[in-house]
């Protein structure tokens, strides 16, 4: 028996379920995506992961000559700033399992169907939480 159903796998949702299992309770946390939210799949983590090669590409091609260091065909892969960020991604996501795992968390990957006040259906596999 659960004590209490998150929907949401984002700060907020993944944050507040870890805190209810700390208190003691039993806790499930349905996220329909993926864990994280916005900030770490499509927003603050993807941004900044591309941002780091961008900046570096900057620095190398502005700051190169000033210091006396002559680089010819300075260039960058796409493919490969992706792969980082997508790395990146994924080592966000898997940080969040982990502690929901570490906590207790019972965590369903699924779509949250609020049936009542003390029922969650979860749309694809119908079972009722």
């Amino acid at each position: 028996m659960l004590d209490a159903v998150v929907i949401g796998g984002g700060p907020g949702g993944y944050v507040c379920a870890i805190r209810i299992a700390q208190l003691g309770k039993r806790v499930a946390l349905v996220e329909k995506e993926y864990l994280g939210g916005t900030c770490t799949n499509w927003g603050c983590i993807p941004t900044k992961a591309m941002l780091t090669s961008a900046h570096l590409y900057t620095e190398i091609a502005n700051k190169s000559k000033r210091l006396g260091i002559e680089i010819s065909g300075l260039d960058y892969d796409l493919k490969k700033i992706t792969s980082h960020m997508n790395r990146t991604i994924t080592m966000s996501r898997k940080g969040i399992e982990h502690l929901l795992k570490k906590n207790e968390v019972d965590f369903f990957n699924d779509n949250a169907v609020i049936k009542d006040a003390k029922h969650v259906l979860l749309e694809q596999s119908g079972e009722i939480l």
